[in-house]
Order: C-alpha cells, then sequence, then structure tokens
C-alpha cells in the first residue's frame, strides 16, 4: 500500500503511538503507586477489566486506522482491470511560413484553415485523449496526450505560423513523425493515431519521413495525413504522402481548399468512430476499506460501552 500523502500519515501514526505510550506509562504509574496494588492484585481481574481492556484496544486501532486514513491510501497491493473508451491522438500541425498562403477562392490562410478545421474535429469526439505537437524546422510539443478538449482548441488557436525569414523556418515532416511516435509510445490505448496536416514536402535530411513512419507502424500507430494546398496538384507531392500513410496502414488525403479540408477530417472522424475500450491496471483505492474498518470500530465500542459493558459486574 501507498499513500498520496505519506508525510502525514508517518506524523499521525507516530504521534498516535507516541500518545499511546504515553499513556501506557502514566497508568503503569498511577498503578505502582496505588495503595491497594496488593489486594487487586491477589483478587485477580473481573470480565469487566478484560472487556474494558478490549474496548480500550478497540479505539486505539480505530484511531490509528484514522491516521492512516489522513494519509490517502491509494492502493492496497492489487490491481483492478478498468475500461476506459476512447482513442489516444496526435495532432501535427505545420507551422511553416508556407502556412501563412492562401489558395485561390479562400480568403483565409491554410492555417487557419487547418487550425479550425482541427478543433472541430476535437470537438465531435469527446471521448478521444488528443495531443498538439506543432512543427516546422523542428517539432514542439504544445500539450501532452489530455481529454481537456478545450486545451487543446486554446493552443490551437495561441500557436503561430514561423516568419519565412526565420531561422526556424522550414518542413521537417520526418522529425515530427518521430516526435508523434514519442508522445503516444506509453500510451495504453487501444487504439493510437497520428494525424499530419502539413501543406509542404519534408526539406530537412537529418530524419526522413519514412523512418518516422516505420517507427510508428512498429508501435501499431496508425498515420492519417492531410496535404494541404495548390501544391498537391501535382503526382509527386501527393505520392509521399500515400507512400507514409501506406506503411502505417493508414491513408492520405488531399485538400485543395476549406471544404476538402472539412471533407478529409469528417471522413477520418466516419473511419475511427466504431465503439473501442480498452483495458487499463489501476490499483485499487485502500482509503474506502480502512475508513470502513475505522467506522466499525467506533461503532463496536460506542455500543459496548453504552449497553453491556455498563452492566457487567
Amino acid at each position: 500500500m501507498s499513500f498520496l500523502h505519506p508525510l502525514v500519515a508517518t506524523l499521525l501514526l507516530s504521534a498516535t503511538l507516541l500518545a499511546l505510550a504515553v499513556r501506557g506509562l502514566v497508568v503503569g504509574a498511577r498503578t505502582v503507586s496505588h495503595p491497594c496494588l496488593s489486594r487487586i492484585a491477589g483478587s485477580g481481574l473481573r470480565l469487566r477489566d478484560f472487556i474494558d481492556r478490549g474496548l480500550q484496544a478497540g479505539s486505539w486501532l480505530a484511531v490509528l486506522l484514522v491516521a492512516l486514513a489522513c494519509g490517502m491510501p491509494i492502493g492496497s497491493g492489487s490491481s483492478a482491470v478498468l475500461k476506459e473508451e476512447g482513442r489516444e491522438i496526435v495532432l501535427l500541425l505545420d507551422t511553416s511560413s508556407s502556412m501563412l498562403r492562401t489558395d485561390a477562392g479562400s480568403a483565409a490562410t491554410r492555417f487557419a484553415l487547418a487550425t479550425r478545421s482541427l478543433q472541430e474535429f476535437v470537438r465531435r469526439r469527446p471521448k478521444d485523449r488528443f495531443a498538439l505537437v506543432s512543427f516546422a524546422r523542428v517539432p514542439e510539443v504544445h500539450c501532452p496526450p489530455t481529454s481537456d478538449h478545450r486545451l487543446i482548441e486554446r493552443f490551437c488557436e495561441e500557436i503561430d505560423p514561423v516568419g519565412p525569414r526565420s531561422a526556424d523556418d522550414g518542413t521537417g515532416i520526418g522529425a515530427a513523425l518521430l516526435m508523434g511516435a514519442e508522445v503516444l509510445k506509453p500510451s495504453a490505448a487501444a487504439t493510437r493515431l497520428v494525424i499530419l496536416v502539413t501543406d509542404g514536402e519534408n526539406n530537412r535530411e537529418e530524419i526522413l519521413p519514412e523512418e518516422g513512419a516505420v517507427l510508428l507502424r512498429d508501435l501499431g500507430i496508425c498515420l492519417y495525413a492531410i496535404g494541404l494546398g495548390e501544391e498537391y496538384r501535382s503526382n509527386h507531392a501527393s505520392a509521399a504522402l500515400e507512400q507514409w500513410t501506406r506503411i502505417t496502414d493508414g491513408r492520405c488525403f488531399i485538400a485543395l481548399d476549406e471544404a476538402s479540408l472539412e471533407g478529409a477530417c469528417a471522413e477520418i472522424d466516419r473511419l475511427e468512430n466504431s465503439p473501442l475500450w480498452s483495458e487499463v491496471a489501476e490499483d485499487e483505492p485502500g482509503l474506502p476499506l480502512i475508513s470502513a474498518l475505522a467506522a466499525a470500530l467506533w461503532s463496536l465500542v460506542i455500543a459496548a460501552r453504552s449497553s453491556f459493558a455498563r452492566v457487567l459486574p
């Protein structure tokens, strides 16, 4: 058994044991100095004496249990299997300077369209846990996996693309995929997804996107990719996305405008919308058991003192 507040448990237990020891010394001293000691010793103990001592021991045991409960025990040494519904999803959002561009027929930038669509996607999936990672030249984790969807939406609003002359500009898709894998690696969720939204091709050769895709596959993580913007009219750009997603048995989508971007997010939502339960092992809480034992002991002592213990000879 472990405690949420071990220091509190230690201090209260120590104080209780110290009080018990002091009481024993005081009672012992009184007993030695009592003028009728020889007469009491010779007469033997009565049933009432045994009952009184038992009730006193029960009272002190209840105090010890209360001290343990105040330390907030969080486990009893065994585990319970809980079932959780939902998936764990990393959103990989491109923040390179090209995301500041607008495409024909749209007054909003690619970045504005992407964040708006991802926020709506998050709202539609209340039982999933989301993480948010942005990337330009290098990836950055803004929020680890959380069920607080408002937090994800707020981070989407606070992120800005890098400037075109910034030293951080670039499109490091390979490094971003590796970061997505690292974020999801500790997860025990039955289904883990990475959703990549980008408007460019990888131009950082340190880590290739194929390497990131292979790692995702080895970890059992599925990759969905959305290619955003006019650049994806070319077969070369879309073929690269197709190759990376195929490695993980995922899918890629090409979004040339806002409607097709919303359609891509809706299709991913449809593909990953079947009921899903994952088993998670958790320690059984020890607080209810200890509290119940303490309450039962107190009730027994009070009932005994107010009933048959009063009338014993």
